[in-house]
């Protein structure tokens, strides 16, 4: 008898009533409905990517987030489906969830990865979301403490450098925020030894907010330049954070202006990646380099010609 009804249940005209009617439940927005009967679906047949969608959706209403992050990576580990579908998924219900690391976390390892434009577009706008999240909830800590307070208990040498590079991060830019000097030697001293460029980045900006005017040396990318701290531009004042980060937004705008935003944390990032060295390019040859890849991501044609060789390189350091 059971052999007959899993006959029956996997008949071609039982499937499509079945997934008329899972659509129906969908589109009549009874989520929890659609939720159920798509788990008795999929222990009978495989869905297709339309359906899979709506479930993550369904699952999202019902902000059952944890669910969605376990069977996007589910999916993802079985080599199921659309894997940019499973991955925006997993990590929109990690954003609605508050995991805001493990979508940086995530997120780093597939930025360096060979990805599809589009698809780099749409994680860094996650990011970039959960980045200013954090940004978020470290300010409203920040606010109720007095601006010279030293944060928590001093920490030494050795607990920073078993801190995370987000943990790293969030710390220097409370420190920063604090203009607190308590933590002057510890950065001088860890600077040489840091291999993330955006903690170096970081540690730099801290150095200059409490006005350190002790030279030191700074390596990136094999590069080593010696620097006063004092006497650092700030980031509004460097090339990429004047005059090219605005060439790009304004001529982003008049062709794709969805897109400024994320662009212009494109050539942010890139900045924070190099800072404080100068790209070995011109301003028109950025301009033109950030323009491009921006227009390519949304197959907008162009005539944005650009050597290869910026290219590579602001791709490296996005």
């Amino acid at each position: 008898m059971h052999s007959t009804n899993h006959s029956m249940q996997s008949h071609p005209k039982f499937k499509a009533k079945f997934e008329r009617d899972l659509k129906a439940l969908y589109a009549d927005k009874k989520y929890e409905e659609f939720i159920k009967g798509f788990r008795q679906y999929k222990k009978l047949n495989t869905p297709d990517d339309t359906l899979v969608i709506y479930y993550y959706e369904s699952l999202m209403h019902e902000r059952l987030y944890f669910i969605v992050v376990n069977y996007a990576l589910e999916r993802m580990h079985e080599g199921e489906g659309n894997y940019e579908d499973n991955t925006e998924y997993m990590l929109k219900a990690m954003l609605e969830d508050k995991r805001y690391e493990e979508i940086i976390d995530f997120s780093n390892h597939l930025m360096r990865e060979d990805i599809p434009h589009r698809f780099r577009m749409m994680i860094q706008e996650i990011r970039q979301d959960a980045t200013h999240a954090i940004e978020d909830t470290q300010r409203e800590r920040l606010t109720k403490l007095k601006k010279k307070e030293v944060i928590d208990d001093l920490i030494d040498n050795e607990t920073f450098i078993k801190y995370s590079d987000e943990h790293k991060l969030n710390f220097l830019k409370k420190i920063i925020e604090q203009e607190t000097d308590s933590y002057r030697e510890l950065v001088r001293d860890l600077i040489p030894s840091t291999s993330s460029n955006m903690v170096i980045t970081m540690m730099l900006i801290y150095l200059k907010t409490i006005d350190d005017n002790e030279s030191l040396e700074v390596s990136k990318d094999d590069h080593a330049l010696t620097v006063t701290p004092r006497e650092l531009p700030v980031l509004e004042e460097t090339r990429l954070g004047g005059g090219v980060r605005q060439a790009v937004n304004d001529k982003i705008e008049s062709q794709a202006p969805d897109l400024v935003d994320v662009m212009d944390a494109f050539v942010i990032g890139v900045l924070m990646q190099v800072y404080p060295f100068d790209p070995p390019f011109d301003d028109a040859e950025l301009v033109n380099g950030f323009v491009n890849l921006g227009l390519e991501m949304v197959n907008i044609p162009h005539d944005y010609e650009t050597d290869e060789s910026v290219l590579e390189w602001i791709k490296k350091h996005m």
